[in-house]
């Protein structure tokens, strides 16, 4: 097993994953994961985050060709500080599942980050959520305004596609599959239905629908972090199946406490609008703040069951941190 890293940017107004691991109380109740190295766990994963960044950077730095405008929105977007949790979740898996990232690895993890940021883009939309604030500053569209903002979003969608099929160090069948794993993402059964289903379906009202509807809004695109990951140091059927399998259970996680920033965090914290979902109905709404931290728990409990015929290493101390926070 290798040493490895975690994330150094916050959820919320709490500490980051790296403050979380330095200073949060071993006593905390809850699953529990098996005890494993934590030396270098911080350093590594700074060391990860910094190479996407300059990734990301040196990718929207590569399109001169394109209009100023555009390429402005979109870097806006993509540039601004985010966790960059899904590249990471790619880079972890890399590692949990091989020999570690490779630059194919990398260029998978910055494809996420342009889906996500493109989501993002659309989520705020007036349209859509209507959010004025995105990441402690204004929402791409009150930025650049809609139309170039939703222009932004389409090309960095095309972009993602374009960047997974030509990752280097891989063989054309993993690269395919980066690609498939993409499209089911953002399509029919992915980030879009879930947008949809948010927008016009009558509101779920017990705990199966929403979670339902969560796994279609965050947690495709965590399985895609995970497994694609995997794919890059060519995992096995089993490695692939654990992989899935815990991004599933990590977005879920990751949901509910996205849903506990939103019913209870401020604005400034939180830098982003919060409140969004006052008036829908969200696992917070209907467990309470009590009852949705506990199904964070069991959340990253089923997370951590999922890989535990492998050693617990870098997934496992991220599931650990992600339990830390709630």
């Amino acid at each position: 097993m290798r040493a490895v890293s975690d994330p150094a940017v916050p959820f919320g107004a709490a500490p980051g994953l790296v403050g979380l691991l330095d200073t949060a109380d071993r006593s905390t109740s809850g699953p529990s994961v098996p005890a494993v190295p934590r030396i270098g766990f911080t350093q590594r994963l700074a060391t990860h985050r910094a190479a996407i960044e300059r990734r990301i950077a040196e990718l929207m730095d590569a399109r001169p060709e394109s209009p100023s405008l555009l390429i402005a929105a979109a870097r806006y977007a993509i540039a601004g500080p985010g966790k960059r949790l899904r590249p990471l979740l790619a880079m972890l898996a890399a590692e949990q599942f091989g020999e570690g990232p490779s630059p194919g690895t990398l260029e998978f993890g910055c494809a996420l980050e342009m889906v996500h940021a493109a989501s993002l883009i659309l989520d705020d939309l007036p349209s859509m959520d209507d959010a004025y604030m995105r990441r402690g500053r204004p929402a791409c569209h009150r930025r650049f305004g809609e139309d170039v903002a939703v222009l932004a979003a389409v090309s960095l969608l095309n972009e993602a596609y374009g960047v997974a099929a030509r990752a280097s160090g891989l063989s054309g069948e993993q690269r395919l599959l980066l690609v498939e794993r993409l499209s089911g993402v953002i399509g029919f059964q992915g980030l879009a239905a879930g947008q949809i289903r948010d927008l016009h379906d009558r509101p779920p009202l017990e705990k199966r629908a929403l979670h339902d509807l969560n796994h279609h809004k965050t947690g495709m695109l965590f399985i895609a972090a995970v497994e694609g990951g995997a794919i890059t140091v060519g995992a096995g059927p089993d490695e692939l199946k654990a992989a899935r399998d815990f991004g599933a259970a990590l977005g879920k996680a990751f949901q509910l406490l996205d849903d506990l920033v939103d019913a209870y965090d401020t604005a400034a914290a939180a830098g982003k609008d919060v409140g969004q979902d006052k008036d829908k109905i969200t696992l917070v709404s209907l467990l309470g703040f009590e009852g949705a931290r506990t199904e964070v728990r069991r959340s990253v409990d089923a997370a951590v069951a999922c890989i535990r015929g492998f050693e617990p290493g870098p997934l496992g101390l991220f599931a650990e941190a992600l339990l830390h926070r709630a």
